[in-house]
């Protein structure tokens, strides 16, 4: 042996020993949710601290791995869940403990078998495992801590005060589908929406987590109603991501309650609340109690029934304050009711998150349909087929016999009917795979919401990538403040259907890597001339605002309607009261004048979106994957106003849409040929794609009182 070769050896030996030792008494320590508590079928964080006595730092991936428990139903709505894998890459410094946080999506701890574990292999972790753990019970105990929300419950995360200042909250009785007074529940948190048809009454479950717990990401908190922050709650300890998920949160349709408690008004005066407060906070006035200005902002308005509270929209959630520091769970649930509509986005991912379970029997659509829209996803018509099986049949027996015949070499048809076969087979590849052609793409469909006057928007984009080949590829989207994973992980999409679970089965395990740039769906396979779709949570920045100057009148509302983004958005509608005005193109700067007729109630059981143009009874006569796509958003927010399911509300007919423009309020609907706006390009295998999309925006536009 060589002197490199013997070197090489030792140095190999030592590797191996170190690797050995530094996996000697990790451990690992894991619990779900936001303090504790969590609501199944949504995003949802689990903390893991690792902690490592070695004397070297250890790198590898964390995971979380889900799989359906045989015999037990999924509570998070997606029964047939594969195995689905959610990690991070880690590093924990020598004797060191750290906490990191992995957000997983449509699983149930309860229900589901779930391991937690780091192994070696910082990229793909496919090494030995160094570490872990389950939700296995120990002697009776969960190894894994956290407690279910139940889909009556109501679940508000606070911060700020001395501990159980929220613990008056813990355990009142809210009723599920209607509140004291006969007003629709908004759907302001993403979890199941057969909540809503209970006639049992939920309770308020609080979770007060300390600030080290709380997610860096937006989605992070999609199974909570309200998150409560006190004046005194402690925002400087809080990382600069944290803080922009809990605004990006409400952005993106969350209500956020801030109790401005005590004398000093100076800690609502930081720069977390700068833009968030529909209220400027005085010193105490005679009662004891600060001071309230409502801002000069749209929709910001004082709280009827609470004269100490302010209520206003930042995106496309709402803000409410008050200085009552006695304010009970009932009326602050009351309080997120507010004037103004609840947001489409929160509707939007109930359906994605809940559909198996909360849609069962109702023939709902998804957002996932809408991307499956392309000419290669097409079936042949059966024209097509006829003709071509005809000319098969006539070729291979009398064209194939008569010729052999005029040649007398009948005998020779053992040999002509196999090269028949084959050329027919090997044609007809060739004419399909010209057709469905021989690149990867990519079809985005995007809505975007918020409010007038407000910048920030959050955003749901589906995704569906189309492949050429039965593959594997791993898939990035960057993005901080973004989230992304399959709507159901496990299944393989085909063009508005799924395949067999034998099949799905046969795709292997789903994962999904994320980190501080983004997230990486690895080995996602798609089979041959199919599309898979997945879809990405995120918040956005529209470069300006839209506003709106609406006034009510005794013959309707007029006013009018600017563009001060970055984009311009065309063919846009406003809705109002069943009626349906179209505006044209607003372009960057424009005005437009706008004139409504009397609002009613009974217009707002539906959306009532137009047609668009161009668009003819059947969407298959489109050849544009574009206009397909358009085709079929429109479609999917029509069917989100449709909800006159008994399934979904139950009891003795559905209310109106929760989130249908209020007599206080107009809905601004256009379309943007911008890609910025459905949020960052995905990477395919590192390479950037063809992309098809399709964004709707949507602006609620306050409606000022004459």
């Amino acid at each position: 042996m060589t002197l490199l070769a013997r070197f090489a050896f030792v140095w190999l030996l030592l590797g191996l020993t170190l690797t050995g030792a530094y996996a000697d008494g990790l451990t690992l320590t894991a619990s779900f949710g936001i303090g504790g508590r969590y609501r199944p079928g949504t995003w949802c964080p689990v903390t893991v601290t690792v902690h490592n006595p070695n004397g070297v730092t250890v790198s590898g991936q964390l995971q979380v791995l889900a799989s359906p428990t045989p015999g037990r139903n999924n509570a998070g709505g997606n029964a047939s869940l594969g195995s689905a894998l959610f990690a991070r890459p880690v590093s924990i410094g020598a004797g060191n403990s750290q906490q990191f946080t992995v957000y997983t999506r449509g699983i149930d701890p309860g229900h589901d078998a779930v391991t937690v574990q780091l192994l070696d292999g910082f990229k793909r972790g496919d090494g030995r495992v160094l570490a872990r753990t389950d939700n296995e019970p120990t002697n009776g105990t969960p190894t894994i801590a956290g407690g279910v929300i139940a889909e009556n419950d109501f679940l508000l995360v606070g911060l700020g005060g001395e501990i159980g200042a929220f613990s008056t909250f813990n355990g009142q009785q809210a009723n599920a589908s209607r509140l004291p007074g006969g007003s629709p529940v908004p759907i302001s948190v993403l979890s199941t929406p057969n909540r809503y048809t209970s006639t049992t009454h939920g309770t308020i479950q609080v979770a007060s987590p300390l600030p080290v717990n709380l997610p860096d990401k937006a989605a992070g908190y999609s199974g909570v109603d309200v998150v409560i922050l006190r004046s005194d709650a402690p925002l400087d300890a809080l990382t600069e991501a944290q803080s922009e998920a809990i605004k990006g949160w409400v952005a993106s349709g969350g209500c956020l309650l801030v109790v401005c408690s005590g004398t000093d008004p100076t800690p609502l005066t930081s720069t977390f609340y700068a833009a968030l407060l529909p209220a400027a906070v005085g010193p105490a006035g005679a009662g004891g109690k600060l001071t309230l200005t409502r801002k000069s902002l749209p929709g910001a308005m004082a709280v009827p029934g609470q004269p100490f509270s302010v209520t206003g929209p930042y995106g496309a959630g709402r803000v409410m304050m008050t200085t009552d520091p006695n304010i009970s769970g009932t009326q602050m649930l009351q309080m997120t009711n507010g004037r103004l509509s609840s947001p489409l986005l929160t509707h939007i991912a109930v359906r994605q998150e809940n559909y198996a379970a909360a849609y069962y029997g109702s023939g709902q659509n998804l957002l996932s349909d809408a991307v499956m829209r392309a000419p290669s996803l097409d079936a042949p018509g059966t024209e097509v087929i006829g003709l071509f099986l005809l000319v098969y049949l006539i070729v291979l027996v009398p064209v194939n016999y008569i010729v052999l015949k005029r040649l007398d070499r009948k005998e020779m048809a053992w040999v002509t009917i196999p090269l028949l076969v084959l050329l027919f087979a090997g044609g007809t590849f060739a004419v399909g795979y010209a057709a469905k052609g021989g690149s990867v793409f990519l079809n985005r469909a995007a809505i975007v919401e918020t409010t007038a006057g407000h910048r920030e928007a959050g955003v749901y984009t589906e995704m569906g990538l189309f492949s050429p080949h039965r593959t594997s590829y791993d898939i990035t989207v960057s993005g901080a403040n973004s989230l992304t994973t399959l709507p159901n992980p496990g299944y393989n999409y085909n063009y508005r259907s799924q395949n067999s679970s034998a099949e799905m089965q046969t795709n292997g395990q789903t994962k999904f890597v994320q980190s501080s740039e983004g997230t990486t769906l690895l080995d996602t396979s798609v089979n041959m001339w199919a599309m898979r779709a997945f879809d990405t949570q995120a918040t956005t920045d529209l470069g300006g605002t839209i506003s709106s100057s609406l006034s009510r009148t005794d013959t309707g509302a007029v006013g009018t309607v600017s563009n001060h983004t970055k984009y311009v958005l065309s063919d846009c509608v406003l809705l109002y009261g069943g009626q349906v005005q179209s505006l044209g193109s607003l372009g960057q700067g424009a005005t437009l004048p706008v004139a409504l007729g009397r609002y009613s109630a009974a217009g707002n059981g539906s959306l009532g979106l137009p047609n668009l143009p161009g668009e003819t009874a059947g969407d298959e006569a489109h050849t544009d994957v574009r206009q397909r796509m358009r085709w079929a958003l429109a479609g999917y927010v029509r069917s989100l106003g449709a909800l006159n399911s008994n399934n979904y509300y139950g009891g003795d007919g559905p209310p109106p849409p929760p989130y249908a423009p209020t007599p206080h309020e107009a809905l601004l609907l256009g379309w943007s040929e911008s890609p910025v706006l459905a949020g960052p390009s995905p990477k395919v295998d590192g390479h950037s794609v063809q992309e098809n999309d399709a964004t709707l925006v949507v602006i609620h536009l306050p409606i000022a009182e004459k």
